[in-house]
């Protein structure tokens, strides 16, 4: 079973086609102050952001859009202090985020945090926050070989490089309402030359990549569990996520993926009935390990019987 038959067309989704849409601004009013560091962004979001029912949705600052933006900082931090690794050879190998209560939904002007930053030996540990949401980045210095830094038409890795690739998941076996597997399957659609912080590691499959594959498998086990279509999800909330890579690694597809739901609850919330769901998952071989917290409005007509 292919992903767009469980989710929908992939023009039509964030985790298909509309990510791709979203440009970033340069951060502005960087400074440092008593609690850290301070600087600003502001998002464009094309039309078809996510759709359902052929209804648009409003954007807002996503999961993705949160990690770009601390990796962004960080990226700009060490351009400061003339970081003793070249920023092109670190690798972002983890991270953890959690959501904060309300969306983020004006992306004009939105405040990002850097605060704090340590090295040990060939890795930086970072803490972000924008707004409500807090992420935590680990960035591993690699010894590399540069192949497009500072070329002629070169553009931001963190910013660009998931525009130019696909991440399609194929053979979806939904095990049991709490197991799935599936294939995962990345496609290069263009290629271009990259510069700034891991645009060394450009020929391999980023956390970002991850986390939009990710993302996708969630869906369908949380989806799957309540038996429901997407589209008759109100709402699907990504409360906390975290993912690790053992040490980057070139794309070799298809690449099997397994989830579990580990637990599930449900809670009222007014007249609402929301389900959190606990996952947990990563590759066959475990070079890649992701965990998160998810919660989905059930659909009145639907009800809770489990």
């Amino acid at each position: 079973m292919l992903v767009d038959k469980i989710l929908g067309r992939y023009d039509e989704r964030y985790f298909g086609n509309g990510h791709k849409q979203t440009t970033y601004s340069d951060i502005f009013d960087f400074k440092e102050d008593e609690a850290g560091y301070l600087g600003y962004i502001a998002l464009t979001q094309k039309l078809g952001w996510s759709k359902k029912k052929n209804i648009a949705l409003t954007p807002h600052l996503s999961s993705l859009d949160g990690i770009i933006l601390a990796i962004g900082i960080v990226e700009k931090y060490l351009e400061i202090v003339n970081s003793p690794h070249p920023i092109a050879s670190l690798f972002n190998d983890s991270f953890e985020i959690k959501a904060g209560a309300t969306p983020i939904e004006d992306l004009t002007h939105i405040p990002i945090r850097l605060k704090t930053i340590s090295e040990d030996q060939n890795r930086y540990l970072a803490k972000v926050t924008i707004l409500g949401m807090k992420i935590s980045l680990s960035l591993t210095a690699y010894d590399t070989t540069p192949s497009s830094l500072n070329s002629v038409g070169s553009i931001n890795y963190t910013a660009n490089h998931l525009k130019n690739s696909t991440h399609d998941l194929v053979n979806i076996d939904l095990l049991s309402e709490k197991y799935a597997i599936c294939d995962v399957v990345r496609e290069v659609i263009h290629d271009a030359s990259y510069q700034g912080l891991a645009s060394d590691h450009s020929h391999t499959i980023s956390i970002l990549e991850w986390l939009i594959i990710v993302s996708q498998f969630a869906q369908v086990m949380a989806y799957n569990f309540d038996d429901i279509d997407r589209c008759d999800s109100d709402t699907l909330w990504m409360r906390t996520i975290k993912a690790k890579i053992k040490k980057p690694f070139q794309d070799v597809t298809p690449i099997m993926l397994m989830g579990e739901i580990v637990k599930s609850t449900s809670l009222k919330r007014g007249a609402d009935e929301w389900r959190i769901l606990e996952l947990q998952g990563g590759t066959i071989d475990e070079d890649v390990m992701f965990s998160g917290n998810i919660a989905h409005k059930i659909p009145k007509e639907r009800g809770d019987n489990r």
